[in-house]
């Protein structure tokens, strides 16, 4: 297609099939008199040479790498057209071939989906969050977002912000190499110190709303948090299969969202483990179960409202995914592999400023760091940079490919995935739904009025799409409506 010059017969011979048995008709797409052609005839040849290759193939998307977009003719006119028969293209830029190799292994109805996912990224630092909010935003820009919209950062800061944070951010770039009209980077700032519990955690909720399309997810993350640098593709990764996929096909509706920290407490021989254990510093909330969390939220406050006063998020999030008989899709290879997607910081830093400096010229050795490790300027400023160094890519499928169960595609099925109860006790799925009936209840009983148990009973209606039947509530894989 498009303004190749060579012919048919030496595109087969640089290819290496001219010696071969090769069993493929090979079809110039290319109009006659290609050189003098007008730049709106090459293009119109190529968008009906992809009409034709749709007709036969059915294309559900298309993969392309950089250089086949530096064809500017070609590319334009691919684009159009694809636009036209409503299928995905997929640009591969050409350093992440490699990285990216788990692409090939997903689904055509998937990986049209592809180019539709958004994912926001939430932080809320607390007030004493200099040197964490730093490392954090850090490790995200440092991190391959390559064949993908780069996320937006929403970051709630405190009233009072410590000069060297305020100036961090007035130079902080997202995404890093932007240009002046892309900037999706939104910073708010409380005025008042003095808001209520309920409004924290109303504000909480209300910094990220899902978006039908693109689908969009929200990522909270913890100023704790250093994040590996790839940890953007495996979120994709996941997403796509165990969301959208095959592999997720039987749970998918009962998934809360992932988190990128482990529970090593949570041992398992397979590459992930399903938990209820809501208690995350990384996690990713699936944009469907975000929303059904606002409304547990309102309603939940408004059924009780002496929980307004002592609730946090993480006891909302626990009882949803209890009463819904919701999991968080939790890795659990760091049991046969050293990889981490997420650093939790326990350390404490003595001086946070130091992240703004420029390194000390000496010998490259860092301290020993324990949970109660003061760290030297010279930590403060190399710990960053070890990160960048440690930063070699591993390919997520052979990464995965540790755990046993495998399926076919390199993903163990969900439904063959070990389970965990809130207490992180191993549980089945018959459990988890005996536990949903007798948490139900229990909430419902402790409210006492009965115009309280009934509005208890609206809730879990409007919020999970229960069946309430003479006072038992049925969730689970096994409802029937």
């Amino acid at each position: 297609m498009a303004e190749q010059e060579h012919s048919i017969k030496d595109i087969i011979s640089m290819n290496g099939l001219a010696q071969m048995p090769c069993q493929v008709f090979w079809h110039d797409a290319r109009p006659d008199y290609n050189g003098q052609s007008t730049r709106s005839r090459r293009e119109l040849v190529v968008k009906s040479a992809i009409g034709h290759v749709h007709a036969a193939l059915k294309l559900a998307s298309v993969i392309v790498n950089q250089a086949q977009v530096d064809d500017k003719l070609f590319f334009h006119a691919l684009r159009d057209k694809l636009d036209q028969l409503q299928t995905s293209l997929v640009i591969i830029p050409n350093d992440a071939l490699s990285r990216m190799n788990w692409v090939a292994s997903l689904d055509g109805r998937v990986l049209s989906l592809l180019n539709n996912i958004q994912i926001d990224i939430v932080i809320q630092p607390g007030t004493d969050i200099a040197g964490g909010l730093l490392r954090l935003l850090n490790s995200l820009q440092a991190a391959d977002y390559a064949g993908f919209p780069v996320p937006r950062i929403i970051i709630d800061m405190p009233p009072n912000v410590s000069p060297v944070t305020q100036f961090f951010l007035e130079n902080f770039h997202w995404p890093k190499d932007r240009a002046s009209s892309d900037n999706k980077l939104m910073i708010y700032q409380r005025m008042n110190s003095t808001h209520s519990h309920a409004d924290s955690v109303s504000r909480s909720m209300e910094l990220f709303y899902p978006s039908p399309w693109p689908m969009s997810h929200v990522l909270v993350l913890s100023t704790d948090v250093e994040l590996s640098p790839q940890y953007y593709q495996y979120l994709m990764y996941m997403l796509l299969e165990y969301k959208y996929g095959k592999a997720g096909q039987h749970i998918s509706q009962y998934l809360m969202g992932m988190t990128l920290d482990s529970f090593e407490e949570l041992s398992s021989t397979q590459p992930f483990i399903l938990s209820q254990k809501g208690v995350s510093k990384a996690a990713l909330y699936f944009g469907d179960k975000w929303k059904e969390l606002r409304q547990w939220t309102a309603l939940r406050l408004k059924v009780d409202p002496a929980l307004a006063k002592s609730i946090g998020t993480m006891t909302l999030i626990d009882e949803l995914m209890r009463t819904g008989t919701y999991f968080m899709l939790c890795p659990a290879f760091t049991s046969f592999s050293d990889f981490q997607l997420a650093t939790i910081h326990t350390e404490v830093s003595a001086n946070t400023e130091d992240y703004m400096k420029e390194p000390v010229q000496m010998e490259p050795k860092i301290s020993a760091l324990r949970p109660d490790t003061i760290l030297t300027d010279y930590d403060e400023v190399q710990l960053p940079k070890l990160h960048e160094q440690a930063a070699e890519f591993v390919l997520l499928p052979q990464l995965i490919a540790g755990g046993k169960h495998q399926a076919r595609n390199g993903l163990p099925d969900g439904i063959e995935l070990s389970l965990f109860d809130t207490y992180g006790k191993p549980t089945t799925w018959d459990l988890a739904q005996e536990a949903a009936y007798s948490f139900n209840d229990r909430v419902s009983l402790e409210l006492g009025d009965s115009e309280l148990q009934l509005a208890r009973e609206e809730v879990l209606k409007a919020v999970v799409g229960v069946m309430v039947v003479k006072g038992e509530v049925f969730i689970g894989p096994n409802c029937v409506t």
